[in-house]
């Protein structure tokens, strides 16, 4: 998934690549011949299909590589807490997980260049593991956009409002259109070179959309286009519209940002993503809230609200249900599954409030929002939102001097230190909450597409790679790696059953829980509890230094569905948190004695 601004803003408003340097980690987990043809979701997960989908596929589901050792995933997908090797075990969200680590699949040959924790040679924690070079006959031509020496992929840009530029232009959130090409086609080339590909290369081909996010027609028009005349494997990046009609015709997509979970089983096997889907959200905060809030008085509010902090907690939600004119039905149903996972704890929202994204009407919204809120008595406000809107609800909320704990639900880059440095400051130091994202690192250098795009252009200034570069990498990994998974039979059938079948893997702070499965087709499963600390000064995710972070608890421990503790948050209180890391962001494939021209392919060097 194409994981820029634009991209999480998908279903949400006018729409725009912005340049916000995070990396959501992907789980480097993926996946017949003859003509294309669309699966059902349902015989695939049964191994049926129009294909057959086993054929010259390696045995890759949990190799143990030379000497560490892959996830012993198990169970329902979930896992515990994990440890630096990848492991997790136990039961979690996500759905019925795939086969577990330790299959009987021989380790690679001495002659084959591996990780020493079993994995191809890469920076990310979550390459593939490591197999024997391919050296046998792909199929050729198995698929739409495949050939014998080439995968068609196309990268695709979507419009942006001039409302929407001018907000992104005034927070310092941009990456130049030319730059942001430039930097794809860098990750392309450092994933052909080091994955597995089975004697294929990815070739990219730009489409840049005219067309407005609530303008449907036209973007069912930009999906008949891409199909009937590039003719695609796969496409990175769309709208949720043009995913839905991609899927239609049989072309898989890694688009879109916390859909619904009825909206990824619409488009099974076709459509990916990276960020949980709503319902997943929905579930973690439910029990956070019915655990640790719930009966207790809002003390964590402002103290220029000290009704609000003395009695027992109300609670409020401010959600997005669409773009302009047009509405998305999937919201109120996740929002509905919420009341029932809070149902299970007693806990009933007070007021609940939709809003439509539109940056012409922001403030007007967000007045009006806020409004209803206070009147209400609202004292814990939770916003699953696009990144934007809390810098207008917010500003409302001092306004009409209203100061409630404000919970911070990790929807769309909200848990950031970026984005929250654009909210109020009297409103935001009483944010927290959970969030999926992990520990990121202390200076851009140290993160892993930085890394990837220089060791592809050593001669590249510090700059070149973009704010976006980390924003951008997950699609390639996730990409890449169905491709590595799938093996040489590629079609989308194999793309999703690797991605099914690899294990459960991560856990840990800066490594979180991934896993895909036939019922969960976002990667990840695990969330951990996180405060805005206002005075702190550090530099934020993309590099720019401030003052004000989002502090993660417990040195970043993280927790599957379940786990959570009954005890009141243990936020505001700096003891035990970390903000970034130095550690264990990467491996040091730069350092490991491993050397190769730009141009050569890294799973045949020496």
């Amino acid at each position: 998934m194409n994981l820029t601004l634009r991209e999480i803003l998908d279903r949400y408003g006018p729409l725009i690549a912005v340049g916000v340097v995070l990396t959501m980690l992907v789980v480097l987990m993926p996946g017949g011949g003859g003509d294309q043809q669309r699966v059902d979701a349902g015989d695939l997960a049964s191994g049926v299909g129009g294909t057959d989908t086993d054929a010259g596929a390696p045995d890759i589901s949990g190799t143990s590589g030379q000497s560490g050792s892959f996830a012993s995933g198990s169970g329902t997908g979930g896992g515990g807490t994990g440890s630096d090797t990848g492991t997790a075990a136990g039961t979690g969200g996500g759905g019925s997980g795939g086969e577990a680590a330790g299959s009987s699949a021989a380790p690679p040959p001495a002659d084959t260049k591996c990780r020493e924790d079993g994995a191809l040679p890469a920076f990310s924690n979550y390459a593939p593991p490591c197999i024997p070079v391919f050296t046998g006959d792909n199929s050729g031509s198995t698929y739409t956009g495949v050939t014998g020496d080439k995968i068609k992929v196309v990268y695709y840009f979507g419009y942006s409002s001039a409302a929407t530029q001018a907000t992104l232009r005034a927070i310092g959130a941009d990456d130049p259109r030319p730059q942001s090409m430039d930097v794809a086609k860098t990750l392309t080339r450092y994933f052909n070179i080091h994955y597995e590909t089975y004697k294929r290369q990815v070739e990219l081909v730009f489409f840049e959309s005219d067309i407005e996010t609530d303008d449907d027609a036209g973007l069912k028009a930009n999906a008949v286009k891409i199909a009937q005349e590039i003719k695609p494997f796969l496409v990175i990046g769309a709208e949720d519209t043009v995913a839905t009609e991609l899927a239609a015709r049989g072309i898989m997509c890694i688009c879109t940002v916390s859909e619904a979970s009825g909206y990824y089983q619409q488009n099974a096997p076709y459509t990916f993503g990276i960020l949980p889907e709503a319902e997943e959200y929905f579930q973690q905060m439910a029990e956070y809230i019915g655990k640790r809030l719930a009966g207790r008085p809002a003390q964590h509010a402002g103290e220029l609200n000290p009704t609000l902090r003395t009695t027992e907690r109300k609670f409020g939600l401010i959600y997005i249900e669409g773009v302009e004119s047009k509405i998305d039905p999937r919201a109120k149903e996740a929002v509905a599954y919420y009341e029932q996972e809070l149902a299970k704890y007693g806990v009933r929202l007070t007021k609940k409030v939709a809003y439509v994204y539109d940056a012409a009407r922001s403030q007007e919204q967000a007045t009006n929002i806020i409004a209803q809120m206070s009147d209400a008595g609202v004292s814990n406000l939770a916003c699953a939102c696009d990144p934007l809107y809390p810098i207008f609800l917010t500003k409302a909320a001092t306004q009409q001097q209203y100061y409630p704990e404000w919970f911070i639900t990790g929807t769309a880059l909200t848990d950031t230190t970026f984005f929250g440095r654009t909210y109020d400051p009297a409103q935001w130091t009483n944010a927290f909450g959970i969030s999926p994202l992990y520990v990121f690192w202390e200076d851009i250098t140290q993160s892993t597409g930085y890394k990837e795009f220089h060791h592809m252009r050593p001669d590249a200034a510090q700059g070149d790679e973009g704010t976006q570069i980390n924003v951008r990498e997950p699609a390639f990994s996730l990409l890449f790696a169905g491709i590595h998974y799938a093996g040489p039979n590629l079609t989308p059938e194999n793309f999703a059953k690797g991605l099914w079948n690899a294990p459960a893997r991560g856990g840990t702070p800066t490594v979180v829980l991934v896993k895909f499965t036939p019922e969960s087709y976002t990667a990840i499963k695990d969330f951990t509890e996180v405060f805005w600390n206002p005075t702190t000064r550090a530099k934020d995710e993309t590099g720019k230094d401030g003052v004000g972070v989002l502090l993660k608890v417990a040195g970043g421990k993280r927790y599957t569905p379940g786990t959570w503790p009954k005890a009141d948050p243990n936020v505001f209180n700096t003891e035990g948190t970390i903000f970034a890391a130095t550690e264990g962001l990467n491996w040091p494939h730069d350092e490991d004695g491993h050397t190769h021209g730009p141009e050569e392919r890294c799973r045949s060097c020496g």
